[in-house]
Parts: structure tokens; sequence; C-alpha cells
């Protein structure tokens, strides 16, 4: 299947066929082959070692942080309405300028502080609010798509920056706030992308593992079962010094404008789902981070 900006690729072999959608942030058609001999559990459980680590964030899980909670909410809540009319105030005295204004500089960087302020404050909405939106059933590898669509056509990743978007092949459906799950993803590819600026290549792989007792994501404290899989993976390691992976918030050493809240959400969003993560935040193999939501049948 081809758009306007890359091409799906069927590997079909007798145990699974592994989708392929390769995105070009310069809108180029791109096509890759990969072996249809390797199921899509081998691609992503078979790069895990015990040099991987369980992601922890002790200050999202205290007693001191869930009784914060309301008021940091609310606080957040009336802020963001305070927001708003700052966040359109430098458009409009933009459109007053003349096109030679020095103004227009200041007014730039007014515009782009506020926006930046805006997505930190919701961020820690989302940290401390529960959703109440109705769960219903996403669809993964749809909703990575349409996050990847979002992404592009708002400029966020780098004009150098290829992705790789896999699937098994198969739905992986997971039950839950849509809005919560959409953001979760959008914000573990912003993360990469920050971490990517200079370019190279980021591997989204969503699909549905198994967990073996005797594997090594068991043996760093991921229970034995099925789940359904989101992989993150900077396939481009050499390229960089990724950056240290840390879900407490305020506590990244990510680049300039990132504030150390986009994996606190991800951490926070994946209690709700009661999943798990396992990362390598850099070093030879580059950043891999594979998120795992346990699969719950419907009822």
């Amino acid at each position: 299947m081809n758009d306007s900006w890359g091409r799906h690729i069927s590997c079909s072999d007798p145990c699974r066929s592994v989708c392929i959608l390769l995105l070009d942030t310069k809108m180029n058609l791109s096509t890759q082959t990969v072996s249809a001999q390797k199921s899509f559990e081998e691609r992503v459980l078979g790069q895990l070692s015990t040099d991987y680590r369980k992601a922890h964030a002790p200050s999202l899980e205290g007693i001191e942080f869930h009784a914060l909670c309301p008021v940091l909410a609310s606080v957040s809540q009336t802020f963001s309405d305070l927001l708003i009319p700052i966040c359109e105030y430098p458009a409009l005295i933009q459109k007053q300028l003349p096109g030679n204004s020095p103004a227009i500089d200041l007014t730039r960087q007014i515009s782009e502080a506020t926006e930046r302020l805006c997505e930190m404050n919701q961020h820690i909405i989302r940290l401390c609010q529960e959703s109440h939106e109705t769960p219903i059933e996403v669809e993964l590898g749809l909703l990575a798509r349409e996050v990847l669509d979002d992404l592009v056509l708002q400029g966020k990743p780098s004009s150098s920056l290829q992705i790789l978007l896999e699937t098994d092949g198969q739905p992986a459906s997971l039950n839950g706030p849509q809005d919560l799950l959409y953001h979760l993803v959008r914000d573990m590819c912003v993360h990469a992308f920050a971490a990517m600026e200079e370019g190279g290549t980021l591997a989204i792989r969503v699909g549905t593992v198994t967990i073996q007792t005797d594997g090594v994501p068991h043996q760093l404290g991921v229970p034995a079962r099925e789940y359904r899989c989101i992989q993150f993976q900077d396939m481009t390691p050499a390229l960089r010094d990724a950056p240290i992976g840390r879900f407490d918030p305020f506590s990244t050493s990510c680049p300039p404008n990132e504030y150390g809240l986009r994996l606190s959400s991800v951490y926070r969003s994946m209690l709700h789902f009661r999943g798990m993560i396992l990362y390598t935040p850099g070093g030879a193999a580059g950043a891999d981070y594979v998120l795992f939501f346990p699969k719950v049948e419907s009822p």
C-alpha cells in the first residue's frame, strides 16, 4: 500500500508476516527488504540482554505524590486557562508589526517559550490526573501510524531522520483510553526525535510477544505471559551518545527544551495499563525502549 510519504512492505512466512512501513521525513518514497524468516518476537526480544533495565520511578509511586496529585492537577488546569490568551498574543502582535521590525524576533521567542510552557503544563496534568475517558479498543499499529502522520505534518522529526514502522502483520488491539495511548506513543516518539536531531533511523515495532520463564525479559522482572508490545529503537547508535533514560520528573539528561516529563508521563500511563518498560539508554547497542502491555481478553 503506497501513500504520500511511505510504503508498506509485507514479508510473509509460514509462521508470521512482518509488515514494514518506511517513513522518510523528506517525503520521498523508500523501500526496504526484510528477511521473512525472522519472526517479530525474534526482532524484538532477541535483542534484549541483561544490560537492559526495568523502568522505575519511585517519586511517581509514593504516597506523597498521590496525595499531592489533586492539588497539582487543579493548579495546572487553572494555569492552562491562563496560558491560552498568552499563547495567542505573540501571533496577534506579529500581524501588527512591519516586516522589518526587530520586535518580530522577540515575539517569535515569546511564542516558542509559551508553547513549551503549555506543553510542560499538559504533561503535569497528565502526570497528576487520572484519565476518565471511556476505554475503547485501540489498534496500536494504526495508532502509531496516526501519531507519525501528525508529527510529520507538524515538522517534528528532523529532515535527516528516517522512521521505520514495523508490525507483525496481526491486529495488536488494546482496551483503554485512546487519548492516553495517543500521548504515550507521541511522547516516546518526540523523546526519540530530541535525541536524534542529527539524524539516523528510528525503528518503531508494534505487535504481540509472549514472554517465557527462561527469557531475559522474565529475568528482568516481566511476568511470563502474552503482551502487546511497542518498541522504540535508535538503530544508528554510532552517530551519537544517547541520553540517559530516567523516569522521575525533571531528572533527565535530554537535550535543551526537554524537561524530563515525557518519560515520566509515559511511565505514569504504563501504570494505568499495569504495563512495564525495559530500556537501555545508550552505549554500543543504542537507545532502546520496549513497552509491554498485558493482553487482557475481552469478557
